[in-house]
């Protein structure tokens, strides 16, 4: 849990679904976690670089809408970058029940838009940091 939301949020997703399991895990939930730790190996020399400009604060948000009765709630993934790395990750079912798609990618977008601005406000109030651009670049897929 410590590398998924810390160092490492592209696992976020695997060790959330198979933290599910972790009272009564399964010879299929075991071999989940020989893959992650697999895939943690092979990737060891990969890091986090910080080479763009860093006054430019960019976000992006992607939400799954997943159909079926029991589920409306969706998954929100939102990654903030300052200077072309991430500092800034989420990956989380949303807190509000949607209806549909667009529903689910416009409150992605708000909790995306909510981190950005917050993190600005921060950036502005360090002394060390060049002062990024007023506007902030937010993505979405939809």
């Amino acid at each position: 849990m410590y590398l998924a939301s810390a160092t490492r949020p592209n696992i976020s997703f695997a060790v959330s679904k198979l933290s599910n399991f972790s009272s009564n895990p399964e010879s299929d939930h075991w071999r989940g976690i020989d893959q992650v730790m697999l895939y943690l190996i092979g990737t060891m020399i990969y890091a986090i670089h910080y080479s763009g400009y860093l006054g430019v604060l960019e976000g992006y948000s992607d939400s799954n809408w997943i159909q079926k009765l029991m589920s409306l709630r969706p998954l929100v993934d939102t990654y903030s970058l300052l200077g072309g790395g991430a500092v800034s990750w989420r990956s989380c079912k949303q807190t509000i029940l949607t209806k549909s798609i667009k529903e689910a990618e416009l409150t992605a977008l708000d909790t995306a838009s909510t981190e950005a601005k917050w993190l600005r406000d921060m950036l502005i109030d360090l002394p060390l940091v060049e002062k990024p651009v007023l506007a902030i670049l937010i993505n979405c897929d939809n």
